[in-house]
This record gives structure tokens, C-alpha cells and sequence, in this order.
């Protein structure tokens, strides 16, 4: 959402409208190194300079645009994603006992900055220790990227991963899975986690926010590392290794945790403020 809000600032400014900017992450211009970054905060203060009202999707954002000056805290606020839809994505129980072929799922995009390639560094790391577990691919797989397309194509073809492309729905790959995983350079606030929380699955991502904003380390998850794959393969061992009951606990605790992302919530915020 970088060019609409960036481009719908600039007109409101010459056709007087108030404007209301969602900043759903910091994208990948913040990834990119300080002078990058610098240009970025520019563009931002020049286009912001006149904005109505800013909706960020977790707290590091906002206090990062506020520290830069881009925008004050006045016309400001925090609200927890795009939440979620907990009629559709309802809790689904899972009982680990027993369990011994665990299938850990990844959804979104399949590109580097989502660590992609570190995820699977950890496969091959596990297979190399001859750890039975299943890894499940649903998302567009980026088709600029030669090297991530050949390695993950390398991957599918030793039947070291599974790889569905884009769906529709990806409830009922959630349901299937016992463990969702996300191993991100930076999120906004990840919608992929808090669909895997409404149903009730354990999760394992990146500990940055967007990710950190979701899973507490231990309650209904594991964090890691961002960007070191050997970091996500201990992840994914403790996970394997914790015991039955506690998995359930978890489990249980990923959905008790969702039911404070209700999109209801959020849909009522946009309203109070268009209204």
C-alpha cells in the first residue's frame, strides 16, 4: 500500500480531500539500507504533510514515522491489522498426542524478503538429520527472482516440499496443518498469522514486528532470528521436541488470542472515522 498512500496524499493536497492513509507495514524500502531509507522518509514527510488521519498496524510503525517527523501522534493510532474473520476462520481443534508426521504450513507470497530462502536452508537441515516432517507452499511464487525459482523448484522436484501455487481459500490448508510458519524480514501485522490463530494453530515466525505483535514466545508460538536459517531449524526442532500437552495448550492459546483481532473491531475504527 506504499504507492496509494503516497500518491493519494499528493492529490488530496490539490483537490482538498481528507485523507485517511493505512499504513500496513513499512514495506521493503526500510529493507534496503539508509540511504534508501532516507529517500523514503522524505517522500513520506512530503506527501504526509497535510494528511487527515494515519492508521498504522502496530506500534513500531507509527513511533518510527513519529521519531522521523512524518506525522504526529495527534492524528494517529495504532488499530491490530486488518483482523480477521472469526466466523470464517472458526477454531479447529487439534489434539497432538500421538502426532509424529507434523505438516508445517507456509502462506503468502514466496519471495526473499519473506525469508523464503532461510526457510529452506532449514528444510534441507532437517532432511539432513532425517526428521520426518512435512512442508506445505501456498502463494505466488516470485517470478523476478532466478535464483529463489531455481532453488524452489530444486526443492519441490526431490519432493523436499509441497507446493500448491495460489488458492482460494487457505482455511482448510490451516486445518490440515500443525504448525504455520512465517519467516519474514518485517510485517505490517501478518495476516496469514492471525488466520492461523483463529483456527488454532501454533505458530513459528520471525521475531519482528508484525510477527511479535501476534505470538508471544512459549504462549502460542516460538520467535526466532529473522533471517538466519539456523535459527528457524532450532524453531522447528523445539517445536517438534515440546510435548504433546503443551502443544494443545498452545493451540488453544493461539485462539483465545485471536479473538482481539476481530476485523468487527476494525470495520467499527474506519467507521468512526469516515463517518
Amino acid at each position: 500500500t506504499v504507492k496509494p498512500n503516497i500518491i493519494s496524499s499528493f492529490l488530496s493536497r490539490f483537490y482538498n480531500y481528507k485523507n485517511i492513509s493505512n499504513i500496513t507495514g513499512l514495506g521493503t524500502l526500510f529493507l534496503r539500507g539508509r540511504i534508501v531509507e532516507w529517500i523514503s522518509i522524505l517522500i513520506y514527510r512530503i506527501s504526509f504533510s497535510k494528511i487527515y488521519y494515519v492508521l498504522f498496524h502496530n506500534y513500531y510503525d507509527r513511533n518510527s514515522f513519529i521519531k522521523n517527523n512524518i506525522i504526529s501522534k495527534e492524528i494517529s493510532c495504532t488499530i491490530p491489522g486488518s483482523g480477521v474473520d472469526l466466523n470464517f476462520f472458526h477454531y479447529s481443534k487439534k489434539n497432538y498426542e500421538n502426532l509424529i508426521h507434523f505438516n508445517f504450513l507456509y502462506m503468502g507470497r514466496i519471495i526473499k524478503d519473506k525469508g523464503i530462502i532461510e526457510l529452506l536452508d532449514a528444510i534441507k537441515m532437517l532432511r539432513d538429520l532425517n526428521f520426518k516432517a512435512k512442508f506445505t507452499f501456498i502463494g505466488k511464487l516470485d517470478p523476478n527472482n532466478k535464483y529463489l525459482i531455481k532453488k524452489f523448484n530444486n526443492f519441490i522436484f526431490k519432493g523436499l516440499i509441497y507446493y500448491y501455487g495460489n488458492v482460494d481459500t487457505v482455511r482448510d490448508f490451516i486445518i490440515k496443518s500443525d504448525c504455520v510458519i512465517l519467516p519474514s524480514y518485517r510485517e505490517g501485522m501478518s495476516k496469514s498469522l492471525l488466520e492461523a490463530s483463529a483456527i488454532g494453530r501454533p505458530m513459528l515466525a520471525s521475531n519482528v514486528p508484525g510477527c511479535n505483535d501476534i505470538i508471544s514466545d512459549g504462549f502460542n508460538g516460538f520467535l526466532f532470528e529473522p533471517m538466519s536459517s539456523k535459527s528457524l531449524y532450532n524453531a522447528i526442532i523445539k517445536f517438534i521436541e515440546t510435548p504433546a500437552f503443551l502443544k494443545n495448550k498452545m493451540s488453544r492459546n493461539s485462539y483465545k488470542n485471536s479473538l482481539k483481532f476481530d476485523e468487527k473491531y476494525i470495520i467499527d475504527k474506519y467507521n468512526n472515522l469516515i463517518i
